[in-house]
């Protein structure tokens, strides 16, 4: 007796699967989004229904993954795809770990089905990805997950933080940026935590790396004296990296020696700065030739000896010991309103309906090139002004001063233009000089808390984040700019922690985010070309192809929300668009432009090169600046001065470009500066700085874009 035909019964339970995927708008795109208006039902929208009904759907669909033709953990690999098996698994492992994109099991059996309906060969069964996942996270440089219970009795799960900063100095694209040491800033500027006091002055020494290592296996570790090769003796205490030079520094105690005692003396109210080259001798050689001195009685009562030697060079046995510091980020701001927050809820709450339309109307006609925001959508702005979130008040800060001048009383907006002077000091990423911007910040603050205990004087006693502003000065001489230890934007990552739980059952939560993020973190240092240690002691890294695929592909850095650093070509610039032909979308040559016709040459200083006049000119859309930014037609600017006959170099010019030209030769860029003045005194009404033509007359001058 014959059975079922196998081919007609596959086809029967594809068509019934693609039935109830149409039923239940599974396929459905776009045109099924609700429209402006439209309420929608959150339960139709819910993933996990979405996904019961979808694994529903493939559980009646009969796959024949047995006989596939892919390898089945048979320990082959393809070396270009190392450590995967092939790159049709190295793919999918990519795609499954991906941080703002989750994909459910039961999705990942579609794109397996799609592949293989589709011809593409040796597709490997969803068992077989997922045992594959599970050896490579596992053995391949994966990171562990930890259970524990707390002594409440909680259990709960993390990854291994040594693994992850173990992961984190064998990455080729993280090692570079660690900084073991403290670093005395180049030309002073502050703009990192390591440049700052905390890291130079304040830690205890001791928590800082301990060593240096000379590059021939000889290792100069704090606490223990050293010879240099003038041949006085030192004592190290803490080891400095000078960013200008990449020279490695130690402040050390200078040792002496009795000439008639031979007794040594560390003198350890003053230290010394120097340089590692002029170190000679490390501890144990002065072992080996017995020329470790006898300490005098104040030396061995202050304990210096007993420090010797360092016991961290016994931990190292041998190897170069180095320590870095980590960011534990504690969820604790989750509901705390910052100042900018209390600035707008009492500006809007105020307003009438027709207050409310003229500030939509202002917000979203505001010009914010150069302010390094988002676009600004003020219907929702004002729809749900309630709920607005930090990068949404970032922007407000920078621009309400413009907007509500004749929207809010005297007072409030004096609070606009306070909060808005002192958010615009704390976002400065670099401190040129430390001494008068901490006199800016002191003044800014002061202004604040005046009038908002005029404003509203319970909230200067009840409110933490106002006493909080007390101490800026301290913390930005500790810490440095305050921008670089922000710790709002973790709340972000609150996205990731639901993607990682939201496709689980829910029952161990912390189980589930700590398994998704170490593999996502596995797929990371893969792609990064991150090393890691075999069983077998050897180092490897990822293939050839596994390696290059981060950097080559754009459509994967967005989706890892990577960023390649690329650097613009100072004084390059862009041509603009061809123009298109409408019927057959064509592109147009470029017109070229007589030297007459551009606004170059109604200059000052137009006839400062006679060679322009003879060239034809085509239209740029953008010049960039040396400070990397794209800088286009209607961007304010400082241009360098040209200098004088004299050698003397005048203040740089400020101005709006008007026109940026390019030869037809692509010799020369120029572009055209509508030159301003700053003005001896402050706005009336913003109290800022102001521009204006110098006797209200139009000047242009034309410099050339590098």
């Amino acid at each position: 007796m014959n059975g079922p035909d196998p081919e007609l019964e596959a086809r029967a339970n594809r068509e019934a699967f693609e039935r109830r995927a149409e039923e239940y708008g599974l396929w459905q795109g776009l045109e099924t989004m609700p429209q402006a208006g439209e309420t929608v039902d959150v339960d139709l929208w819910d993933e996990e229904e979405q996904d019961e009904v979808l694994a529903g759907a493939m559980s009646n669909i009969a796959f024949e993954e047995n006989n596939i033709g892919h390898s089945q953990l048979d320990g082959s690999e393809t070396p270009q795809y190392f450590p995967y098996s092939d790159k049709i698994v190295f793919l999918l492992d990519v795609i499954d770990n991906l941080p703002r994109l989750w994909i459910p099991g039961s999705l990942m059996r579609v794109f397996l089905w799609l592949l293989r309906e589709l011809g593409v060969p040796q597709v490997p069964s969803y068992d077989h990805l997922r045992k594959e996942q599970s050896k490579l996270h596992s053995d391949k440089g994966g990171v562990p997950t930890i259970h524990w219970r707390s002594p409440k009795g909680n259990a709960f799960s993390f990854n291994d933080p040594r693994v992850l900063v173990a992961n984190d100095w064998a990455n080729p694209l993280v090692c570079n940026y660690i900084h073991p040491y403290p670093v005395i800033p180049k030309g002073g500027v502050i703009s990192e935590i390591y440049h700052a006091l905390k890291w130079g002055h304040d830690c205890d020494r001791h928590i800082l790396s301990p060593m240096w290592d000379d590059g021939r296996q000889r290792h100069y570790y704090i606490d223990e004296p050293a010879r240099l090769k003038n041949g006085d003796l030192v004592l190290p205490i803490r080891w400095l990296e000078d960013e200008a030079t990449g020279t490695i520094w130690a402040d050390a105690w200078r040792i002496q020696v009795d000439a008639e005692t031979r007794l040594a003396t560390i003198l350890d109210e003053t230290t010394i700065a120097i340089a590692t080259h002029d170190l000679a001798q490390n501890l144990l050689d002065l072992e080996d030739s017995l020329s470790i001195p006898t300490w005098c009685p104040r030396t061995v009562k202050a304990g210096h000896p007993s420090h010797m030697p360092n016991p961290d060079r016994k931990l190292a046995e041998g190897d170069p010991l180095y320590s870095s510091f980590i960011d534990v980020f504690g969820d604790d701001v989750s509901g705390n309103r910052r100042v900018v927050k209390y600035l707008w809820h009492c500006t809007h709450t105020s307003w009438s309906t027709q207050q409310k339309k003229l500030y939509t109307v202002r917000l979203q006609a505001t010009n914010i090139t150069g302010l390094s925001i988002h676009a600004l959508r003020a219907n929702y702005i004002m729809q749900y002004a309630n709920s607005l979130i930090g990068r949404q008040f970032k922007s407000l800060v920078q621009v309400n001063a413009f907007l509500t001048h004749d929207l809010v009383d005297s007072s409030r907006f004096a609070f606009t233009k306070a909060v808005g002077e002192l958010s615009a000091l704390l976002w400065m990423v670099e401190i040129r000089n430390l001494e008068e911007y901490l006199s800016d910040i002191d003044v800014a603050v002061a202004n604040v808390l005046d009038i908002a205990a005029v404003l509203d004087p319970s909230k200067i006693v009840a409110k933490i984040k106002y006493h909080l502003l007390s101490h800026l000065r301290q913390d930005i001489t500790r810490f440095g700019p305050l921008v670089g230890v922000a710790t709002e934007i973790f709340e972000s990552f609150n996205t990731v922690f639901r993607s990682c739980s939201v496709l689980s059952n829910h029952l161990a939560p912390s189980r589930d985010i700590a398994h998704q993020l170490a593999a996502q973190e596995t797929v990371k240092h893969y792609l990064c070309g991150g090393w890691w240690a075999e069983s077998n002691g050897s180092w490897r890294q990822a293939g050839d192809e596994v390696r290059g695929f981060l950097t080559s592909n754009p459509v994967l850095q967005t989706l890892c929300g990577w960023t390649p650093d690329i650097t613009l070509t100072t004084g390059s610039t862009k041509l603009s668009p061809q123009k298109t032909n409408g019927p057959t979308k064509q592109r147009l040559p470029r017109q070229l432009i007589p030297w007459a016709k551009t606004l170059a040459a109604h200059a000052i200083n137009a006839k400062e090169d006679l060679r322009w006049e003879a060239l034809s000119w085509h239209a740029c859309c953008y010049v960039v600046a040396a400070s990397q930014d794209k800088c286009k037609i209607g961007s304010w600017v400082f241009v360098k001065a040209p200098i004088h006959t004299s050698g003397a170099c005048s203040p740089p010019i400020t101005g709006r470009i008007i026109e940026i030209i390019q030869d037809n030769t692509s010799k020369w860029s120029l572009v055209s500066i509508d030159i301003y003045q700053i003005s001896s005194e402050r706005h009336f009404i913003y109290g800022m700085p102001s521009l204006a033509h110098r006797h209200d007359e139009a000047l242009v001058r034309v410099v050339s874009s590098s």
